[in-house]
């Protein structure tokens, strides 16, 4: 797919000569055998092989030794294929298809990093007086139709202010919690930051 996307966007016209042409039996692509076309071409007086995918097309429109209209990537030359083929069994759109998983893995790594950190600081964290300067529903996210509570404090930690915020489904659990209220913080040292709010 890299290649498909470095094409599209990066990719010059060339011409080279087609090798051969052959159909894979053992393989469908849309209930269809693909046809495989190799071709080589000069890039830089380097010659390069490599093959273009096709789908509903015969292999007698690829004549062996016939010149055939390519297209390459100028810093990556291997990248290269015949115009009007794909680079590999999939087209460039399927990219597209990735993003999905990629970004839920990445969501999935930041919620995982995040916690790691609260637990980090409410293990072995340092105590500081803090104060709640906010609170209420956290309009930004919905669960199942509600909003969690969250609750949002301040605390100095060498005259500089950190902040700190924490949400929670049961707003009985932060009930306790309005503004104005005192409250105890633990904190990372290393990153006060990273910190997280002392619940008894």
């Amino acid at each position: 797919m890299p290649a498909e996307l470095a094409l599209r966007v990066a990719g010059e016209t060339t011409e080279g000569r087609i090798l051969r042409a052959e159909v894979d039996e053992h393989v469908r692509i849309g209930g269809e055998h693909p046809t495989y076309v190799s071709f080589g071409f000069e890039h830089d007086g380097v010659a390069y092989e490599t093959r273009t995918t096709f789908v509903g097309v015969s292999t007698t429109e690829f004549p062996t030794n016939a010149p055939v209209l390519m297209e390459y990537v100028p810093w990556r030359p291997k990248w290269a294929r015949i115009s009007g083929g794909d680079y590999g069994f999939f087209p460039w759109w399927c990219a597209f298809v990735a993003i999905f998983p990629l970004i839920g893995l990445l969501l999935l790594y930041s919620a995982i990093r995040s916690n790691r950190r609260e637990i980090r600081a409410y293990s072995h964290g340092q105590v500081a007086n803090g104060e709640v300067v906010s609170f209420g529903p956290d309009t930004t996210v919905e669960v199942n139709g509600r909003h969690p509570m969250q609750v949002e404090w301040v605390f100095l930690v060498a005259g500089i202010q950190y902040r700190g915020k924490v949400t929670h489904m049961d707003t009985a659990f932060l009930a306790a919690y309005q503004v104005g209220v005192p409250i105890f913080v633990l904190y990372d040292p290393a990153d006060p930051q990273i910190n997280t709010l002392w619940v008894d």
